[in-house]
């Protein structure tokens, strides 16, 4: 069996709009709802084998919350995350080594949006920022991973926990 986690980075900053895309940060929102969101995944997952990040600053700072709560074998920067459209995503899912039973993708919309719909029977408008979807795969082998055996087990984003204005956990 394999285990896909997806997150979304936290909400990033458009206050220099001199800033690359590619370089912005993250605003106080996304650096609130990152180390909460670490801490629900956390609650179920303990270890990820193989980490793969976004070259993309808010997504490689989302990541960096998670990975003070989340063990991992093997962390890569992935540039092929930046821009990709779901086929590109499912290629990279289907490119890994079987060693690895889990593997989290850090990285953006609307790959992720539309990857989640590609596996979910309840479709979503919008993934929103620093929100998590799990795909569990009943394929033993990365290559192997597709509709007909992998579905939607989770879905998390930040203002599932909101209570009144307040976090709560």
């Amino acid at each position: 069996m394999k285990r896909i986690i997806f997150v979304r980075h936290a909400k990033s900053s458009w206050s220099n709009m001199d800033l690359a895309d590619h370089d912005r940060p993250l605003n106080k929102r996304g650096k609130r709802d990152s180390p909460i969101m670490a801490k629900k995944l956390a609650e179920d997952v303990k270890h990820i084998d193989l980490w793969l990040i976004s070259t993309a600053k808010r997504a490689r700072k989302t990541a960096k919350a998670f990975q003070k709560l989340i063990a991992a074998n093997e962390t890569k920067l992935e540039p092929r995350i930046y821009h990709a459209h779901t086929s590109e995503l499912i290629q990279l899912i289907h490119e890994q080594d079987d060693v690895h039973s889990s593997c989290i993708f850090f990285g953006h919309n609307p790959a992720f949006t539309y990857l989640h719909n590609e596996f979910a029977a309840h479709l979503l408008d919008n993934l929103p920022t620093c929100g998590i979807f799990i795909l569990s795969s009943k394929a033993l082998k990365w290559k192997d991973v597709d509709k007909s055996n992998t579905s939607v087990e989770t879905l998390l984003y930040p203002k599932m926990f909101l209570n009144s204005g307040t976090l709560s956990f």
